[in-house]
Order: C-alpha cells, then sequence, then structure tokens
C-alpha cells in the first residue's frame, strides 16, 4: 500500500513539473528518462570542434482553412528550434492561402552581441514568417506564438537562462522565459516573430567535459524540491491511512463490547424478575384474627 501511494505521488508531481516547466517536456515520468542530444553548433569550440554536425535549418508550409490558420509544432529536424503556432494564430490575409516560416541557425557571431555581462549559450536562429504567395511579413498575431530553442550543456556562472529577441540583429531584448535545465530548453510566448532568438546566460561560460551533461553550477534542485515533496506527501497519506484503520477497529472492537454486555445485562434482569414474581406467589397471608364475643 506504502509503495503504491508512493509511487502516485511521484508520477503526480513529476507530472506536474513537467508540464510547468515547458510544453515540450509534457510527457508521463514514467516513458523513460530525457537523454539529451550533443549539441549541434554552427560554429562549435575548439573542444568541441571533432564530431560536431551542422544544425538543421527548418522550412514549413501553413495553410489556411476556413478562414483560419492550421495549429501545429514546427521544430527543425535535430529538434533544436521549435515554433508551435495555434490553431488561427496568424489572420487570415485575402490574397493569401498560407503562412511560410522559416528557421536558420546562425553563428552568434554573425550578428550582435548581447549586453554586457551576458553570453549566448550556442547558436542564434533567425525566424521568419511571410503570406505566400505575395511574400508580406507577417506583423500581428491573434494568439502568440511559442519559441523553443534547445542549449548546450555548458558550464555557466549564472543558474537562469533566458531567451532573447532581436528584430534587426543589433540591439538585444530580454523575453520571459521559462527554463527548463533538465532537458537543455528555453521557450517563451513571442508577440514577434520576424527576428533573431538566442539564449542567453550571465557571465563567461565554458564547455561541459561530458557533451549532454552540466556542470555543477547550471544545475536546478528543482526536480529535487520536486521528489521531496512527493515522498513528504507519501508519507502523511500512509499515516494517515494506518491511523484511519486503527481507529475503525477501535470503534469495532467498543460496539461488539458493547453489544455482548447490553445482552448479559437484558439476561440477567429477566432471570431476576422472573424470581421475584415467583416468590411473590408464594409468599402466603397471615390468617385473620377471630372476634371475641
Amino acid at each position: 500500500m506504502a509503495v503504491g501511494v508512493l509511487a502516485v505521488a511521484v508520477y503526480v508531481a513529476g507530472a506536474w513539473s513537467s508540464g510547468s516547466l515547458s510544453p515540450m517536456a509534457r510527457r508521463p515520468i514514467l516513458d523513460g528518462g530525457f537523454t539529451p542530444q550533443p549539441y549541434r553548433w554552427v560554429s562549435p569550440p575548439p573542444e568541441l570542434a571533432e564530431g560536431n554536425k551542422h544544425p538543421d535549418s527548418g522550412e514549413f508550409s501553413i495553410a489556411f482553412t476556413k478562414g483560419k490558420l492550421e495549429a501545429g509544432v514546427f521544430s527543425t529536424n535535430d529538434q533544436q528550434a521549435t515554433m508551435v503556432m495555434s490553431l488561427g494564430a496568424i489572420r487570415e490575409k485575402a490574397s493569401a492561402s498560407s503562412v511560410h516560416l522559416t528557421v536558420q541557425p546562425l553563428d552568434p557571431a554573425s550578428v550582435g552581441a548581447p549586453p554586457s555581462g551576458l553570453s549566448v549559450l550556442g547558436n542564434v536562429y533567425r525566424v521568419e514568417t511571410v503570406y505566400d504567395p505575395g511574400g508580406e511579413p507577417v506583423t500581428q498575431f491573434a494568439k502568440h506564438p511559442l519559441v523553443v530553442l534547445v542549449y548546450p550543456a555548458l558550464v555557466t556562472h549564472g543558474l537562469a537562462r533566458t531567451l532573447m529577441f532581436s528584430a534587426d540583429g543589433k540591439t538585444w531584448t530580454r523575453v520571459k522565459t521559462t527554463d527548463d535545465p533538465t532537458s537543455f530548453q528555453a521557450s517563451a510566448t513571442v508577440s514577434r516573430l520576424n527576428g533573431y532568438f538566442g539564449v542567453v546566460s550571465r557571465g563567461a561560460v565554458t564547455p561541459s567535459s561530458t557533451p549532454g551533461t552540466v556542470g555543477s553550477s547550471g544545475g536546478s534542485p528543482l526536480p529535487w524540491i520536486v521528489i521531496g515533496v512527493a515522498v513528504v506527501v507519501a508519507v502523511a497519506l500512509v499515516v494517515a491511512r494506518a491511523r484511519s484503520r486503527a481507529h475503525e477497529r477501535e470503534y469495532s472492537s467498543y460496539r461488539a463490547s458493547s453489544r455482548t454486555a447490553a445482552k448479559q445485562a437484558g439476561a440477567g434482569g429477566g432471570h431476576v424478575r422472573s424470581r421475584s414474581r415467583k416468590g411473590s406467589s408464594q409468599r402466603r397471608r397471615p390468617p385473620p384474627k377471630r372476634r371475641r364475643r
């Protein structure tokens, strides 16, 4: 019983944690642990140049159906850059039948540097959305899209990773970000797609000794906190259940003893009354006194 409750509590806590961190991480925890793949660099650090594979670009055509843009998750083949569109995210244009989306990885050195004190983690991605036919850029969204970028496992001075956007590749703006260090993903809901996206962290960065692992300074205590809370909840449920059963047993024993005592008292009282009636029926009356003449 205790093992079952603990397993359920840990599963629920894990599902809640993964769901709150990133929509790309919303898979059941029992499906297996996340195994990060070696990051693909446009321009890898010298320590990681050997064996590096060039990152993939992405090109997608999203159709309008009955006046609404079709929903979808659009990822590069290496899964390092993903755009999530809700149904009707882009308003239909009379002259267009679809929206053309392109995602292109770039070397961070080819664009403007981020604000002082921040370092780019991995590649920068250029995203472009235009109406097709016509090629007119999409500038407004009925529903804001979601951008998810994978970053490499690097040892950094700062714990938080932040998604940044630049419309011109020169001036960068921070975007409210959900950082998932367990799967190396940074995601954000954005109001604009045409421009450049990159993940940054505070302080200098150093390639980790083993690709797919994070140095001690880059981890997050959140998974361990969630597991700890799940264990505490499971123990509390087990203790409460045990106490409830003990109270039920005590109450059942009390009721049984009460019924037995009542039966014994009833049987004894009837016997006494019977004897009392018998005794009263056998009692003789004194003879009447004779009157003197």
